[in-house]
């Protein structure tokens, strides 16, 4: 059986040992793997975290996600001054300034020589990439366990449909080997990717960050609008649509703004659930360790009065609501 019509179709036949032949030469950035997860889709799941996204949100808590090619994430707390690093870096990216191992980014090209040198472990380059068949031999090892559970794998990332064409692929792998499927997403990705994705996914978890196209734009850096319209236009391809919100103290979490995003779903029809998730400050040490600022420090998680205040506001629109977390 030949998957995805086309130059770069996958053979998904299987041999004389009843393995999947597969020959593919689509590839992705891939910068995390979490098997065991119950939170994103039906069951025990294999997470696949795909590195790109097109947003920019200040409170993201996988900024490592962000950037469609290769980082140095560094880890000073780890590092035990050995200089090992500045000996190997063919940039000389790497210097000490007033007693401090310090890095020079523009000139650093990710080679990972001084991540192979540092055997405290301080350094590590994220983004690995791989091909169709070495994404779905990852996803398949943990099959036992979807079957059991009724679960299966979730693309996350990042973004995943930034990657939509090997994206398709993986997804129509699984379905052949009856993985059930998940996909999360921003929304902010073309049309016509989400289109192809819909056929071969299970599950969308949807995310939606704010109403106000104004703070959207301030706090993620893009328009709420092609979201929505990519919502509507969803809503009528699927009914397995989860929506999720993260709860950010003094951007989203006022009734007005909660009430609105209600009364949107509701018009939508198809969507049951809502889940909120609380904000927290998992991703600012991930923010120093790529050299970047995190704007959100000073702010607080929301409280349990706050989310149940939330959640009862979506459960009054006849909406199921889940808090996470």
């Amino acid at each position: 059986m030949l998957l995805n019509r086309g130059p770069e179709a996958i053979d998904c036949t299987l041999n004389n040992r009843g393995e999947h032949n597969i020959q593919s030469e689509k590839r992705a950035l891939v910068f995390d793997i979490q098997r065991f997860a119950v939170h994103d889709g039906p069951g025990i799941r294999t997470l696949m975290f795909f590195k790109g996204c097109p947003l920019r949100c200040w409170w993201c808590q996988n900024p490592e996600s962000q950037r469609m090619k290769k980082e140095l994430a560094i880890f000073s707390k780890l590092c035990i001054a050995c200089m090992s690093c500045i000996k190997v870096c063919p940039q000389k990216a790497i210097s000490v300034i007033n007693d401090v191992l310090c890095i020079d980014r523009g000139k650093c090209n990710v080679c990972g020589d001084c991540e192979i040198a540092c055997s405290a472990g301080a350094r590590k380059i994220i983004g690995r990439e791989m091909n169709i068949l070495q994404i779905f031999e990852e996803v398949r090892k943990d099959k036992p366990f979807y079957d059991r559970s009724k679960g299966g794998v979730t693309l996350s990332g990042g973004e995943p449909i930034v990657w939509a064409d090997s994206a398709r692929d993986l997804l129509e792998l699984c379905l052949q080997d009856q993985i059930n499927t998940a996909v999360e997403t921003c929304g902010y990705v073309p049309w016509d990717k989400i289109k192809m994705l819909a056929p071969v996914t299970g599950l969308f978890l949807y995310d939606l960050k704010c109403m106000d196209d104004g703070k959207h734009r301030e706090y993620t850096g893009v328009s709420n609008k092609p979201i929505l319209d990519n919502l509507i236009r969803l809503s009528g391809l699927t009914d397995s649509i989860i929506i999720r919100i993260p709860i950010i103290p003094n951007l989203n979490d006022s009734p007005k703004n909660i009430t609105e995003t209600a009364r949107f779903v509701k018009g939508l029809k198809v969507v049951k659930e809502i889940d909120l998730l609380p904000y927290h400050q998992l991703g600012a040490s991930k923010h120093k360790n790529l050299g970047r600022t995190y704007k959100l420090k000073e702010l607080s998680p929301p409280s349990n009065e706050k989310m149940a205040e939330l959640r009862d506001i979506i459960l009054s629109y006849g909406i199921e609501c889940i808090i996470e977390g």
